[in-house]
């Protein structure tokens, strides 16, 4: 593990991302598929090399519930490695890991050596001009029989895209939904067909005549919603980094140039909603 100073902020990170409910992570029973899928395809292997994609805890967890397996992580930030590192079920085991600093699309890997890449929901963190380059490197990665499982956001949910706001307030209301599920609701309802790219910024100005400048908090007449606004803007500020998500076909095309689609699995149970555009691939090198 590469080592690194700690701080307030990192430490601060870590406890927000301990906050922010699924499914900006996975549901439970979503980590029963992942856990599922890597026991079964891992099965055999004395040494299993296993890659990460990022910092987050849940795929680390599973990386190191095989015994003398190796874990590479690989984040752009290794300060995110090491706050998320607080995270783990035992955070002493971040201390046998191999941390890379560097880009998914770039990092210096080996070719055919990874066993299984685990990557939760790391196909939108990916600029849509680089999925052609970034699949094709974590084919590269994996041995000839390795398999690669990750969530895939996809933006066919429903017919949410064009609905008006209010519409989109009283479903989040009727249904109960976390902060969460309102802030992907609030982009599917813009995102549409036919768009590759979308920030939170966009997503901020559809929703501005909610935001009362004196008392810099939204306000709704719904207060369930409201709060719900509040901790988005809480939690997930304005920013310009832009996500990359299409729907389901769409991605699915682009997955099947570099992997055979063994299986796709939704988890279920918590929410009905969630679930719903969150399908968890099997993915095997071809």
């Amino acid at each position: 593990m590469i080592k690194t100073t700690s701080g307030y902020h990192w430490l601060t990170v870590a406890r927000r991302w301990s906050e922010i409910p699924a499914p900006m992570g996975p549901w439970p029973s979503e980590m029963k598929i992942y856990q599922k899928l890597a026991k079964k395809y891992l099965k055999g292997i004395k040494k299993p090399k296993i890659l990460i994609l990022g910092a987050t805890p849940q795929m680390r967890d599973i990386a190191h519930a095989f015994r003398n397996a190796e874990v590479t992580c690989v984040d752009i930030d290794v300060n995110m490695l090491f706050a998320m590192s607080s995270l783990l079920k035992n955070p002493q085991n971040a201390d046998s890991e191999i941390w890379v600093k560097s880009s998914w699309i770039t990092v210096p890997l080996k070719e055919n050596y990874y066993n299984l890449i685990l990557g939760e929901a790391v196909l939108g963190n990916v600029p849509f001009m680089l999925w052609t380059k970034f699949l094709q490197h974590l084919q590269d990665v994996l041995r000839h029989n390795g398999y690669f499982v990750s969530r895939v956001v996809v933006t066919d949910l429903g017919n949410w895209h064009g609905k008006n706001l209010d519409e989109v307030f009283s479903y989040a209301s009727e249904k109960k939904l976390n902060f969460i599920e309102l802030y992907f609701l609030l982009f599917y309802r813009i995102f549409g067909s036919q768009k590759r790219k979308m920030s939170n910024l966009d997503m901020y100005k559809t929703i501005k005549k909610y935001y009362n400048k004196k008392k810099q908090r939204y306000v709704l007449e719904n207060r369930y919603v409201e709060g719900l606004l509040n901790k988005i803007a809480k939690y997930l500020p304005a920013s310009p980094f832009q996500w990359s998500n299409s729907p389901q076909a769409f991605s699915e095309k682009y997955l099947k140039r570099y992997f055979k689609i063994i299986a796709k699995e939704f988890g279920g149970g918590e929410s009905q909603f969630s679930s719903a555009y969150h399908p968890i691939y099997l993915l095997k090198r071809k």
